[in-house]
């Protein structure tokens, strides 16, 4: 069985984000809201610490990446979710 969660970036998340902020970006947000944390994203690659102290890092996905580019530059961006394989 494949370990994977799934990602939701909410309209919330879009809301208190923060453009070229990689501690408040959207998808760090949407982290956190899982429980996540010492969260790390950058275009290529996202990483954190399980509720169980495991540390992940995970090659960015082309549809995330393009959504913090979009984000990023003041583009509008809507909410979407995504499962992220680990």
């Amino acid at each position: 069985m494949k370990l994977q969660f799934k990602l939701n970036i909410t309209k919330n998340n879009i809301k208190n984000g923060d453009p070229g902020n990689a501690a408040k970006c959207p998808v760090a947000l949407a982290l956190k809201d899982l429980g996540f944390k010492d969260i790390h994203v950058s275009i290529d690659s996202m990483s954190f610490i399980t509720k169980n102290d495991t540390e992940i890092i995970v090659t960015m996905p082309k549809k995330v990446f393009t959504f913090i580019c979009k984000f990023d530059s003041d583009k509008s961006v809507n909410p979407f979710s995504i499962i992220i394989p680990l």
